[in-house]
């Protein structure tokens, strides 16, 4: 009879061992990384002059390890054009790090977002320069994977 509860709780052990991995793996709120993740990222302007950042969506894809933008494209380029792919791109298992860029004949817009994977909590400093003075703005918001 000892050994019967001795291997029944062995067994119950490892199968409870096996769903807390399982929900472990979860419970970051960016939990994957893969291709064809999308991410969705509401923010607020917190502080700055752009007016664009008042209240934004930005979209994010995950394609071949790289992450691809098409946020700025769409915000002052033209609307067709295909999502960019980031620069400084970092990715660890706490953090998502990138430059969002993009260059038009007079102007030239930038983005320093970091997205918390565990949290989902979404920042990022922008900048839009015209070559002889510039507007800059902070924004705080959310992302959460729409698609995968």
């Amino acid at each position: 009879m000892k050994k019967f509860l001795l291997i029944l709780t062995v067994f119950s052990f490892c199968i409870s061992s096996t769903f807390v991995s399982a929900a472990e793996q979860k419970k970051d709120v960016i939990y994957s990384v893969e291709d064809g993740v999308k991410l969705e990222c509401n923010a607020k302007r917190v502080r700055g002059s752009i007016d664009d950042y008042i209240d934004i969506t930005d979209y994010y894809y995950f394609k071949d390890g790289k992450i691809y933008s098409p946020n700025l494209v769409k915000l002052y380029g033209k609307i067709n054009d295909d999502p960019r792919k980031v620069l400084k791109l970092k990715i660890t298992d706490s953090e998502i790090k990138f430059k969002d860029r993009f260059y038009e004949t007079w102007t030239m817009d930038y983005k320093w977002v970091t997205i918390d994977r565990k949290t989902g909590e979404y920042r990022f400093s922008a900048k839009r320069d015209f070559g002889t003075w510039y507007r800059t703005a902070n924004a705080v918001g959310q992302c959460k994977i729409i698609e995968e």
